[in-house]
């Protein structure tokens, strides 16, 4: 998910500086590095309204770009270059808990707890915990039911007990799957941002014209 805009939409503004397209990029410019802290986070609460999550996690994945002082242009993108290439959460961010059935998890804030037999806990790469389950009960679309009883996959040597799968829930762009209400909300807090720090830009630009 990405939203730009361009500070050139602000025609009611930029008509006060009687065409001088340098200092209007300037400040615009300016206003724009001003306020991309704070449209990232109006990005961030969005997702997590929706999404179970950490705003460590969150914000780590919302990225901000101001353009240049030639050509002033916010941007801020969801997943480091977009949706096609933003990967999925690890599901050991969304509350997961392991019981003696499998482990539970909370993906979506208003949502409940759900638990998925068969799913464990365990240290990653690194010593990064997620959570695996084992490929023989896994079969793309979930748990198979039915193994070889005959004896015990727990009590075999680590060796034979792979290989392993790590779970993992949505992205973080699909937030925006479908709620184009969500994005809306956050490109109007972003122009009203832009508009205002703009205008105080403006003023001290102005100021300094005298």
């Amino acid at each position: 998910m990405q939203i730009k805009f361009d500070p050139q939409d602000l025609a009611d503004v930029k008509k006060l500086f009687n065409s001088s397209d340098l200092l209007y990029n300037k400040v615009a410019y300016r206003a724009i590095k001003k306020v991309t802290a704070g449209i990232k986070t109006d990005a961030d609460k969005e997702i997590r309204d929706i999404y179970n999550l950490k705003k460590s996690k969150v914000s780590g994945g919302i990225y901000t770009k101001a353009g240049t002082m030639d050509k002033p242009l916010m941007s801020v993108t969801v997943g480091k270059h977009g949706d096609d290439s933003s990967k999925p959460i690890s599901l050991i961010n969304f509350a997961a808990r392991q019981t003696q059935k499998g482990v539970s998890t909370q993906v979506l804030k208003s949502g409940g707890r759900k638990l998925t037999p068969h799913l464990f806990i365990a240290d990653g790469k690194n010593s990064n915990r997620h959570v695996f389950v084992r490929q023989y009960r896994w079969k793309g679309k979930g748990p198979v039911k039915k193994f070889n009883k005959a004896f015990s996959y727990g009590a075999l040597p680590a060796i034979f007990r792979g290989p392993i799968l790590k779970r993992t829930g949505p992205r973080l762009a699909d937030a925006f799957t479908g709620r184009p209400d969500v994005y809306q909300r956050i490109k109007d807090k972003a122009v009203a941002r832009i508009k205002k720090e703009v205008e105080y830009q403006m003023d001290i630009a102005l100021k300094s014209l005298k």
